[in-house]
């Protein structure tokens, strides 16, 4: 069963917790809803000379988030966004060869696309800055990615709460997820680094997910 959804939910509620338990004195309501389509993706490859590995996640999202502070009235913002994290280690020489991380927001329309209402397939097509951070050096991938649904829809509902010395945290999250196999590429121009990799992943439609903070 892909796992990413429960990864979700705890991407939704930990900054909105850790900004209750920073503030000095929270008073009021404040809300948090968001609606959308995700999909993940994780690559691992090993070279011919069974030296070099290579890992790579892809996350990407479009939803809307409604933000909601009392007595105002709610603020509604669409989101975009695709992810990525880049690792090649040398084990034979111990060298690090990569260790990238990538961000691109607001994408263009279709960048990402969910299709069916069962989660049958999923598209991104987009370029994403990156920076290697053992290498000191920024560069673009251009992702290529599409997910076909093979497993069973699943119906996720969590509630969670808790406790803080500033308020209460109520989380709630309901959705569809649906594992899935990929195909495509995340290439630099000269390298796709998911190239004869394995990989896990699946699409999700979160149709409600909220943080209540009181």
């Amino acid at each position: 069963m892909n796992q990413a959804p429960k990864s979700w939910q705890r991407i939704i509620a930990v900054p909105f917790a850790l900004a209750v338990l920073a503030a000095p004195a929270w008073a009021g309501k404040f809300s948090f809803h968001s609606t959308g389509e995700a999909a993940d993706a994780y690559f691992s490859s090993v070279d011919e000379s069974g030296c070099v590995f290579t890992n790579v996640a892809v996350f990407t999202s479009e939803s809307t988030i409604v933000f909601h502070i009392p007595p105002g009235a709610p603020d509604s913002q669409p989101s975009s966004v695709a992810e990525i994290a880049i690792s090649q280690y040398d084990v034979c020489t111990g060298e690090v060869m990569i260790g990238a991380n990538c961000f691109a927001e607001a994408l263009p329309d279709p960048a990402f696309e969910v299709s069916g209402g069962t989660l049958a397939s999923a598209t991104l097509d987009t370029n994403v800055q990156c920076f290697d951070f053992d290498r000191g050096v920024s560069f673009v991938v251009a992702a290529d990615v599409t997910w076909t649904g093979i497993g069973e829809v699943e119906r996720q509902t969590t509630n969670t709460h808790l406790e803080t010395v500033n308020g209460r945290i109520h989380a709630k999250f309901k959705g569809l997820s649906r594992s899935a196999s990929m195909t495509g590429s995340v290439s630099d121009g000269s390298t796709n680094f998911i190239a004869n990799a394995t990989g896990t992943g699946g699409i999700r439609n979160d149709t409600s997910a909220e943080v209540i903070i009181d």
